[in-house]
């Protein structure tokens, strides 16, 4: 219940005007791989002074994780992963509503979930981490 809360309110604050982000977060759910499981969800907004928009999670050694994202947008929103170190281990650019990136994790750690889109000044949306077992 404090989870939802606290999501609810970075939603109030940090999202772009007329940005219904429990719309995107439920479009998100709706279009990740069905052998995944709900790990969490982001409202995805970008602040003024940032090219970007990030959230961080600590991902486990030898699971595979879905990064799936739900915007506003058609334009190309780029998704990438970073490590602890913040080096570079995964990226994409989609072109739909929906972007998405799997990711095999090969080092247990804290990783950064980056998110972008180049010629639009907003980004309102949600992320959606999802994982898998590696069999």
């Amino acid at each position: 219940m404090i989870k939802l809360i606290i999501l609810s309110l970075q939603a109030i604050f940090f999202s772009p005007d007329n940005c219904d982000i429990s719309v995107m977060a439920d479009e998100c759910v709706r279009q990740m791989p069905k052998k995944f499981s709900v790990l969490k969800t982001f409202p995805l907004a970008r602040r003024k002074d940032k090219t970007y928009a990030e959230c961080s999670y600590v991902l486990t050694k030898g699971t595979r994780y879905n990064i799936g994202a739900c915007i506003n947008a058609k334009e190309d929103l780029k998704i990438e992963i970073f490590n602890s170190k913040r080096a570079l281990v995964a990226s994409v650019t989609g072109k739909k509503k929906y972007s998405k990136l799997t990711y095999k994790c090969s080092s247990s750690g804290i990783y950064y979930m980056r998110f972008s889109i180049e010629n639009s000044p907003d980004i309102c949306g949600a992320t959606l981490l999802s994982f898998s077992k590696v069999k």
